[in-house]
């Protein structure tokens, strides 16, 4: 019996009967505010569950409560998830826990060799989870979410040195989201996943040091790496995702994947949108910082590119909201040599210098035969698209270069076509004739 319930839509006393009858359920989803969710986790589910496989809590968060889960250091709420189904479900293989309100004690007797997969929120801090993994080494899927430290914690807690290697061999999908702290690379320094096929990690912080960057990066790509037993990635995607919460945020987003991508002409801004990465780490600042200065994500993204891990990417998508200098963009990139296809997703039009940047000599992406524009909402990058075909003909063999998602031609004596095979999505013409007086004249 698989049993779905809105607890705010019941009352108690029903919520109740069905709740004793745990027993008979296979599949448990329960979903409500917090009150009432402590009521049934508290008194209700205290019965022996075997046949029970899956259980879902989703608390519901206070909206005055929200700004408070992008911080980096949040004191973890003091509801816990108690003993539950009087110690007896023997046949559980997945949990869900969300909602903030839900802290999952490593010394569950749900952590079990039988559990499969652990979906949870809450404060956890690095000691919790490396007890979780110890106790769930049979898990297959991991995520934890809004792992953090307590105050007292964040002030006085040490680097500790890498952990003693803890192998888990069939973990193959593994998420955490916690607050950037030294502890919190220790504990996945110590991580070794020969199964894993899919990672997501995404640090938030309230300084963006360099050092901190020097000291996670070389761990986070040790993690990456073990994605399908080392292979290299071919695809990367760099996106800055804006909020505007508390501030103006910007979220750093590294997204690899191994395949080489689809074509340069795909009508779709990312050439992976349908396909979730196989791995990805981003770097999110806490409410309380302000932008990071454009010095130090040079240096960041430098130090990305230069990762051995990136060495064959193929295909690269920049979707990024910095405006970097053309000679910045040279010195980020010169590490990539084999980038053949580039797509370049450029709203708010900050990555002309990206484009003038491909033509500067010695030529970045010496391989480069595909450039896809998507997004744009003018031409205002004609010449510096000129001059990069220019730069980059070889005899016979031109740039392909597809505009994707943009509503105006080419200006009438744009030269672009004479250096460059330009095609256009189906909704655009594909040259200035077919609006005379829409391009822009110089």
């Amino acid at each position: 019996m698989a049993v779905y319930i809105y607890l705010d839509l019941h009352e108690t006393d029903a919520l109740r009967r069905i709740l004793l009858s745990v027993d008979r359920i296979r599949t448990l989803v329960l979903k409500g505010g917090k009150q009432i969710m402590h009521a049934c986790t508290q008194y209700w589910l205290n019965a022996p569950a075997p046949k029970l496989t899956i259980l879902d809590l989703q608390t519901r968060i206070p909206d005055s409560l929200s700004a408070l889960l992008g911080s980096a250091v949040v004191t973890p709420s003091t509801f816990q998830l108690p003993p539950a189904f009087a110690h007896n479900a023997p046949r559980l293989r997945s949990v869900r826990l969300s909602g903030y309100f839900t802290r999952f004690d490593p010394c569950s007797p749900m952590l079990s060799p039988s559990l499969e997969h652990l979906d949870i929120e809450g404060g956890h801090t690095p000691a919790e989870l490396y007890e979780i993994l110890q106790k769930g080494y049979n898990l297959r899927s991991l995520a934890v979410r809004g792992a953090c430290l307590t105050s007292w914690e964040a002030r006085n807690a040490t680097h500790t040195g890498p952990r003693t290697p803890f192998n888990l061999l069939r973990l193959s999908s593994f998420t955490l989201e916690t607050p950037f702290h030294i502890q919190t690379i220790d504990f996945l320094s110590g991580l070794e996943l020969p199964m894993l096929s899919s990672v997501s990690i995404m640090l938030t912080y309230s300084d963006f040091k360099p050092d901190n960057t020097i000291v996670a990066l070389p761990v986070l790509f040790s993690l990456v790496r073990q994605c399908h037993n080392g292979s290299r990635f071919q695809s990367l995607r760099l996106t800055s995702g804006v909020e505007l919460r508390g501030g103006y945020l910007v979220t750093e987003g590294i997204h690899l994947w191994h395949s080489p991508g689809s074509e340069a002409e795909t009508i779709f801004p990312n050439p992976h949108a349908a396909n979730r990465p196989d791995a990805q780490v981003r770097f999110r600042p806490s409410p309380m910082m302000t932008r990071t200065p454009v010095p130090l994500l040079v240096s960041f993204y430098k130090r990305v590119f230069e990762d051995p891990q990136l060495a064959g990417v193929r295909t690269l998508t920049i979707d990024l909201h910095h405006g970097f200098m053309a000679h910045e963009w040279v010195d980020i990139c010169r590490s990539l040599a084999y980038v053949e296809q580039l797509k370049l997703v450029d709203v708010d039009e900050r990555l002309a210098t990206a484009v003038h940047a491909l033509s500067l000599t010695p030529l970045i992406f010496p391989t480069l035969s595909r450039l896809a524009m998507c997004s744009l909402a003018s031409l205002v990058l004609w010449r510096e698209l000129t001059d990069a075909a220019k730069a980059r003909m070889k005899g016979q063999d031109r740039l392909r270069i597809t505009f994707e998602g943009c509503k105006i031609p080419l200006p009438e004596h744009c030269k672009l076509e004479e250096f460059a095979e330009v095609t256009w999505d189906q909704s655009v013409p594909n040259n200035g004739s077919e609006s005379q007086g829409n391009g822009e004249s110089d």
